[in-house]
């Protein structure tokens, strides 16, 4: 089960079937050619709908769970693994082996940021889940070329909830890479804050440095896009409570196209007036609030395209992972797995390719894993 942009799913069976599952089309079904990718199906789409991230299931019982124990992003390691999984890991195995060499502190700073890693993929899941649900809900407006519809219901709000758990954990894998390049990476020892590491980052050369600094400091040279992530968690957690000053939990819904027809798919829009926000950041909030806006209003929503907030967290998340495999690599930590042999085993669920399970329980007597 492969998840799109806004909302969108595209089953892909064995026998290369595929199912799209889309706003008005429901069940649409097509036959992937050999040596297709799901990617290069939605080639046509000019890179508006994406693949963010898929599962794979054994049996259908396991589609009908809410929640998969193998989502993954599209994001792939040089190994073609997922690029989240590898990182965790290898932050997993590099807090091991410190704390094997009797580094406590500095392994629990390591396997931080592998705990953050493992937390902001399963919360993108969720965020992905609550656009398909709104998608699925039959509850989204007519398609009006003339006029753009913003919709505010119970389902926008399970959209903004989610996005804000996920943001706030995206923060949270940036402060724990942030104490490691201080602590590891430059070997200081002093308190941490930001302003510390930003001449540090700008001057060190070195490319995972680089990567951070373009992401969090460097105007010119850089995206800032984790500077961006940090400015929408900070208004949405602490100033707000809401994504915008002009408006709550929304969404619209975009349009485009393609080989496959037509799609529809939500966008939750993140509001785009940067330097607004940074005022209410700061706390200057006389004038900017109340009253209502209007006409601010009705320049964004008239806006043809927004920023979404799946695909905006979705590239945070891979850009931090970006950051966290080059910052491993430099600080050169050969990774130490926790090995745990049968003696470490007293109950064990198997399951097999065909979705068979084994449940296993070590006997009170004679002390082997036995079938219960």
């Amino acid at each position: 089960m492969h998840a799109l942009t806004g909302g969108l799913q595209l089953l892909l069976g064995s026998n290369r079937a595929c199912v799209l599952l889309a706003p008005e089309i429901g069940f649409s079904t097509l036959t992937l050619a050999a040596g297709k990718s799901v990617d290069s199906l939605l080639r046509s789409y000019a890179g508006k709908i994406r693949v963010l991230g898929r599962s794979w299931y054994a049996d259908v019982e396991h589609m009908r769970e809410p929640i998969s124990g193998s989502f993954v992003l599209r994001a792939c390691a040089p190994n073609n693994r997922c690029l989240a999984h590898a990182m965790l890991q290898l932050w997993k195995g590099m807090a091991h082996s410190l704390s094997l060499a009797g580094r406590g502190p500095d392994a629990l700073l390591v396997d931080r940021v592998a705990n953050h890693i493992g937390i902001a993929v399963k919360r993108l899941e969720k965020l992905s889940i609550a656009y398909r649900s709104a998608v699925s809900a039959d509850e989204l407006p007519e398609y009006d070329p003339g006029r753009k519809i913003m919709t505010s219901n119970k389902y926008a709000q399970n959209m903004g909830l989610e996005y804000r758990a996920l943001v706030n954990e995206l923060y949270g894998l940036r402060d724990a890479l942030s104490l490691v390049f201080y602590r590891l990476y430059f070997h200081q020892t002093g308190s941490y804050k930001t302003k510390k590491l930003k001449p540090l980052l700008m001057t060190d050369g070195g490319e995972a440095a680089a990567l951070m600094a373009r992401s969090m400091f460097a105007e010119a040279e850089g995206d800032l896009l984790i500077d961006r992530m940090s400015l929408y968690r900070s208004v949405a957690q602490h100033c707000l409570g809401s994504n915008s000053p002009i408006f709550g939990d929304i969404y619209t819904v975009a349009t485009c196209d393609g080989s496959l027809g037509q799609l529809r798919w939500l966008v939750y829009p993140l509001y785009d007036d940067i330097d607004r926000l940074r005022t209410i950041e700061q706390g200057a909030t006389a004038g900017i609030i109340d009253p209502l806006d209007q006409n601010e209003v009705e320049r964004f929503l008239s806006k043809p395209e927004h920023l979404d907030a799946l695909e905006f967290c979705y590239d945070c998340l891979v850009r931090l992972l970006q950051i966290a495999s080059g910052v491993a690599t430099q600080l050169g930590i050969a990774p130490k797995m926790l090995t745990i042999t049968d003696a470490d085993i007293i109950k064990a669920e198997l399951r097999d390719e065909s979705g068979n399970v084994r449940r296993l329980e070590r006997h009170p007597t004679s002390g082997k894993l036995v079938e219960c």
